[in-house]
């Protein structure tokens, strides 16, 4: 397999070590950026997800209908949607582009990262639910038929679909 270069899809000329200098989402910025890599051989970017950050997927819409090589990597925390709504989503992304979308399941990063929005699981429970929901978004994608989503393969735990794992963002107060 032959070497591949990724980039990163950013939407904003800010930086770890620079204010961004307008809006959260510059669709020119964002442009610009992707059409550089892919005039430039780059054969992947990557739409990174941060709590602070504007949608990957909707960044990653825009610029899978802007360009026609680019290969698009959509990072997608398990906490912030529910399944069958992310396969729609990714398949979505991956009509518009041509089939050029890649999905990077992450777990998530530290727990205040994950607590910014709502998700207060161990480490442990995280993992868990990233392979219950990956199983989930499989079977949607494959599934002729409608299907139980907590049918959806071993239980990692004991807590059912629908129940904590997937219940919307709470603050750290209503727990």
């Amino acid at each position: 397999m032959p070497v591949e270069f990724l980039g990163i899809a950013a939407t904003n000329d800010g930086s770890e070590i620079a204010a961004r200098a307008g809006v959260s989402f510059d669709k020119d910025y964002t442009l610009r950026l992707a059409r550089a890599h892919e005039e430039n051989g780059w054969d992947r970017v990557l739409f990174a997800y941060g709590s602070g950050s504007p949608d990957p997927n909707a960044a990653a819409a825009y610029i899978a209908s802007q360009t026609r090589t680019l290969q698009l990597l959509l990072a997608h925390r398990p906490n912030v949607s529910y399944p069958t709504f992310a396969a729609k989503t990714f398949a979505t992304i991956d009509q518009i582009s041509d089939g050029r979308v890649t999905v990077h399941f992450i777990t998530g990063g530290t727990d205040h990262e994950q607590q910014r929005e709502g998700d207060y699981l161990t480490h442990d429970e995280r993992y868990a639910r990233t392979g219950e929901y990956m199983a989930i978004v499989k079977q949607a994608w494959t599934s002729r038929e409608p299907f139980d989503t907590g049918s959806a393969g071993p239980r990692p735990t004991s807590t059912a679909y629908g129940a904590s794992r997937w219940r919307a963002p709470r603050s750290r107060s209503s727990r």
